[in-house]
């Protein structure tokens, strides 16, 4: 009996340090921290390379400079963002697991969320707003090409990346988002948690979320059906690009 437990015990000891010694971040073994890096890693990449050249190629040719693509130029410039510093930190909270938080503390996290909502508010709101200006060019041509210029995209580009900010960072910074109103991740610096009420994820995710979706789908409902009514007719679908 003696025996049996003297052999046993070294050999569970032995198996929880090589359980340590393997999970070094978080509990994933060396290869699944090798993997989902590189996969983090090449969404990355591919998010940063693939907006830069949206943004490069609006940029360097004057034929591009319309109205509807200054709208994909600030989809792809939040994109671009989103890429460039959420998404890293993001990969790094992934590796990170349940380790301390070691970015910054309290303030730095709190940034990092409410980047992260801004541009992804930013991004849905984007697309809404491309949403509409393809409904008014194919549905509503003539309006579209009196109404819609350069200078008013640039100022509903400007309105969306305000009303982002303020929706991004003025609930997190102000609590409104945490059940007891109290700033996030303040009492606990060494993790980072985005914290939820009811409240706020139904107004956020209502107003900034579903609400364009609905909005959206029925636009481009709509648009499909005048499609189909102008190419039953055998007429061309007029599309306003200015």
């Amino acid at each position: 009996m003696a025996s049996a437990f003297d052999v046993t015990a070294p050999t569970t000891n032995e198996n929880k340090t090589g359980r340590d010694a393997s999970s070094l971040t978080s509990g994933y073994s060396v290869a699944e921290t090798v993997g989902i890096g590189l996969a983090l890693v090449s969404l990355i990449v591919v998010t940063v390379g693939g907006n830069l050249l949206v943004c490069v190629t609006i940029g360097t040719d004057r034929k591009l400079r319309t109205a509807t693509n200054y709208f994909l130029l600030s989809l792809a410039v939040t994109d671009l963002l989103l890429g460039c510093t959420v998404l890293p930190v993001s990969a790094f909270a992934t590796l990170n697991g349940d380790r301390a938080w070691t970015l910054g503390g309290a303030a730095f996290c709190n940034v990092y969320i409410s980047t992260d909502v801004m541009l992804c508010t930013a991004s849905i709101l984007i697309l809404f707003a491309i949403s509409l200006d393809r409904y008014f060019a194919v549905c509503r041509p003539f309006r579209y090409h009196n109404t819609v210029s350069v200078r008013l995209v640039w100022r509903v580009n400007a309105g969306v990346w305000v009303f982002s900010a303020l929706v991004g960072f003025v609930p997190i910074h102000a609590g409104w988002n945490t059940v007891d109103g109290s700033v996030q991740n303040w009492a606990e610096p060494d993790k980072c948690v985005f914290q939820l009420n009811v409240f706020y994820v139904l107004v956020i995710a209502g107003g900034t979320y579903f609400l364009p979706l609905a909005v959206m789908c029925t636009v481009y409902f709509k648009i499909l059906r005048v499609s189909r009514k102008q190419v039953k007719l055998n007429q061309p679908v007029v599309l306003v690009m200015l």
